[in-house]
């Protein structure tokens, strides 16, 4: 309680103290750019895996391309795009979780 002038005033904390807070903004401003640093590195990583992701699945569809152009018509008379893809991707035991993405 503060008198000013003969009348007592109640003055909040805040007004009183105006820099009693900045510890508290300033470790909230850091733990904000720490989380907006980790996704900046999140999102990176993540364009990384769609171009890699991209890539392989242009060389998937090269691949059932060249089957279709250089094997007998036949050879794989009823086969789907889709199962001429699962073909190829025998061939890649190791990609498995991108064949999900792929197909």
């Amino acid at each position: 309680m503060r008198s000013f002038f003969g009348m007592h005033l109640s003055i909040p904390a805040s007004i009183e103290n105006p820099n009693g807070d900045v510890p508290s903004y300033k470790s909230g401003s850091f733990q904000a750019d720490k989380e907006g640093t980790e996704l900046q590195r999140e999102l990176q990583m993540l364009k990384k895996q769609s171009v890699l992701s991209n890539m392989f699945a242009e060389y998937v569809n090269e691949a059932v391309q060249l089957l279709q152009e250089n094997f007998p018509p036949d050879m794989f008379q009823g086969f789907s795009r889709t199962d001429l893809k699962e073909v190829v991707l025998d061939f890649v035991p190791e990609m498995k979780s991108i064949r999900m993405a792929i197909t």
